[in-house]
């Protein structure tokens, strides 16, 4: 062959072949932006649920933290006006007729002085109750000492007018058992006990 003879080439169009191709690829990435999309938004609910419910349990935490707290109150002074009363208009025994009989009604007066006690690690009130017979009397006819705790109530001490402090055994009351106290213990809650 000489080498002035022109060289032959075969030539192929594949414009059809890489237009399809970039179509695939161009399909293929939608899909993969469709599914991102899926589940980035099935993480956002996964997320936002949980932390809902992290919400609700602090709330609920916070709420039994707020009623575990005890509320202490050590002194309350309450003022109120002087009136003049006059003694002489004073009925202390008032009568009603109740169907058609008649009942005398008696008006007497309790005064409660009471301490918060700290005994044992345990929370106690000491309430010293004063009766008065007649409003008007300056010392109470009756005067009894009490301890209280979660409902628990149990006597220990009495006065009666002007005699002397008796002191109340505490070992067969059901609530002081309840407690787990016993006559030794109330000793301790007498000093508290507030008598005039």
């Amino acid at each position: 062959m000489s080498k002035d003879t022109p060289k032959k080439y075969t030539t192929s169009d594949y414009t059809v072949l890489n237009s399809h191709f970039d179509h695939a690829l161009a399909r293929e990435n939608e899909i993969t932006r469709a599914r991102r999309a899926t589940t980035f938004w099935q993480n956002a609910k996964s997320w936002s649920l949980l932390l809902f419910f992290i919400g609700i349990a602090a709330m609920f935490i916070g709420k039994a933290f707020y009623l575990g707290k005890e509320e202490k109150v050590i002194e309350k002074i309450v003022e109120v006006p002087v009136q003049t009363i006059d003694r002489n208009n004073i009925n202390q025994n008032e009568s009603m007729t109740i169907e058609g009989e008649e009942v005398n009604i008696r008006t007497d007066v309790v005064h409660f002085k009471y301490a918060k006690v700290s005994y044992k690690g345990d929370e106690y009130s000491v309430y010293t109750r004063h009766n008065y017979a007649d409003p008007r009397d300056n010392r109470p006819s009756q005067q009894s000492c009490y301890v209280e705790r979660f409902g628990f109530m149990f006597d220990i001490s009495k006065k009666i007018a002007e005699g002397n402090i008796t002191n109340i055994s505490i070992s067969t009351q059901p609530s002081a058992e309840a407690l787990g106290l016993n006559d030794s213990d109330a000793n301790f809650f007498r000093r508290y006990c507030q008598y005039i």
